[in-house]
């Protein structure tokens, strides 16, 4: 079902690629079918007993191959652009991709080092292989932001890159929120 998940998603930024208004339509419903699969291989393998550190490394490395590859689709599709409104769109894509990098570093290193603390998911009774603290976005709000990038696509490539720049921001808001949070919780200090 991961692998499933997988190439549904980047089929769905295969599409992206694609001017063609009948291809962006069968995008959205790629990504939503990508995200319908990714929830439920998880509920999948713990059900059937079948879940392992393997899946969840896999099923995380499927994800971002997904979140990366979509936005660079929808970008390298859009066509027609000035030199300046091309180099816009790119910077915020860089932006965005940055965003991430960094979110997931905060986001998987803090899970590291509380497993090794024996602190981690499993010590708080997590369903998920890392520890995920609360923060401003996660995978719901992600849905979202990628739909908001599928209507901004159709709007104008301005639209897209506003879209890029208000959702890097917030994933950078959600990334600082972890290290807070990450320091409450490596040195005691709750007034961190």
């Amino acid at each position: 079902m991961t692998f499933a998940g997988l190439c549904v998603g980047l089929l769905c930024a295969c599409l992206c690629v694609s001017g063609s208004r009948a291809h962006q339509d069968a995008a959205l419903l790629f990504w939503a079918v990508n995200r319908l699969l990714d929830g439920m291989d998880g509920v999948l393998a713990r059900f059937s007993g079948k879940a392992s550190d393997w899946g969840a490394l896999l099923d995380i490395s499927c994800d971002f191959v997904v979140y990366a590859a979509i936005p660079i689709g929808l970008v390298v599709g859009c066509r027609g652009l000035d030199a300046l409104s091309t180099a816009r769109l790119f910077m915020s894509l860089a932006f965005l991709l940055a965003s991430y990098f960094v979110n997931n570093g905060v986001l998987f290193y803090l899970s590291a080092l509380l497993e090794k603390r024996k602190a981690g998911a499993e010590a708080r009774g997590e369903r998920t292989s890392v520890t995920m603290c609360d923060a401003l976005i996660g995978g719901s709000e992600t849905v979202l932001a990628y739909c908001f990038m599928f209507w901004a696509r159709r709007t104008s490539a301005q639209a897209l890159a506003f879209t890029f720049d208000v959702f890097s921001f917030l994933v950078g808001i959600t990334a600082l929120q972890r290290l807070v949070w990450a320091r409450a919780a490596l040195t005691g200090d709750k007034n961190a």
